[in-house]
């Protein structure tokens, strides 16, 4: 079991009346507790934007350390934290 050490502050963005459906990762991370690949398992183009910065935002994550390479998932439930542009 690997616990998170530091999330890195981000800022999600997505366009008005975008409809949200979570984004679900694999993740590896090295027994030093750096993510070393980050898979999209589930793809939605109107979330191409945000599940890029959420791949950024994994890639920057560090867990503790542990015994050899660890595969797990994450999933990101897009909810009101979300920020929406307005249309110009």
């Amino acid at each position: 079991e690997r616990i998170l050490q530091r999330v890195p502050e981000r800022e999600f963005r997505a366009r008005p009346g975008d409809q949200l459906p979570p984004t679900a990762f694999l993740v590896a991370v090295s027994p030093e507790g750096r993510v070393l690949h980050v898979v999209t398992q589930s793809e939605s183009a109107a979330n191409a934007p945000l599940d890029a910065v959420a791949a950024e935002l994994l890639m920057a994550t560090e867990f503790s350390p542990g015994p050899g390479v660890v595969w797990g998932t994450a999933t990101f439930h897009w909810g009101t934290d979300v920020i929406r542009d307005r249309p110009q």
